[in-house]
């Protein structure tokens, strides 16, 4: 064990042994204190679907670009098939926005944070799971000196990148003054599709 897993061990051991003494006259100990809180704080989910919960999770919440601006909805947020069977895994900033309530226009589309170097797979697991066909990018990769987004597609034409568990290859690339267009086969296991990359960088 490192020095952290060690120190980290020895204060969830003291941790659980305070939690484990009862009270009286309730006869109730630590664990089931912490229980009640837990059952409070998912009712309160439960009654507002708008919570940011997921994004502030501490699991989560490195995932975030931005600590406490532009989180996503908990009624509306993408949710990633889980990579476990505990559910792990199901969070990305995203948040699906239904076009035709809001403006009349014949689909759904997805509003995503720019990919941080450590949810790129997760992004590409978006892609694959919501059956996404066209990505639109307003955001150059660095914009006044600031990096605004990881690049998340390969760096040259017929390059293939490994994200995850899914591969990416660049077919074409289109540059003009203001704006990129690419396209890009994806494949996850024997499944593949061509995705559309349109980046204006203007």
């Amino acid at each position: 064990m490192t020095t952290w897993q060690q120190t980290f061990s020895a204060a969830f051991k003291m941790h659980c042994e305070r939690l484990d003494h009862r009270s009286m006259p309730s006869n109730k100990d630590g664990f089931d204190g912490e229980y009640s809180e837990l059952l409070l704080l998912d009712s309160q989910v439960l009654r507002n679907p708008d919570e940011f919960f997921a994004a502030r999770l501490g699991s989560n919440a490195a995932k975030n670009r931005y600590p406490t601006a532009a989180l996503p909805n908990e009624s509306t947020r993408v949710r990633l098939r889980p990579l476990t069977k505990r559910g792990d895994g199901d969070y990305i900033n995203a948040n699906f926005i239904d076009a035709k309530k809001l403006f009349g226009a014949p689909f759904t589309y997805i509003a995503c944070q720019a990919p941080l170097p450590s949810t790129v797979g997760d992004f590409w697991r978006m892609v694959e799971d919501t059956n996404v066909h066209y990505i639109v990018m307003l955001t150059a990769l660095v914009e006044g000196g600031r990096v605004k987004s990881h690049r998340y597609w390969p760096a040259t034409i017929h390059e293939t990148e490994i994200y995850g568990t899914i591969s990416v290859t660049l077919l074409s690339e289109n540059i003009r003054p203001e704006s990129t267009y690419r396209t890009m086969v994806m494949k996850s296991g024997p499944h593949e599709r061509l995705v559309q990359h349109y980046c204006y960088t203007g």
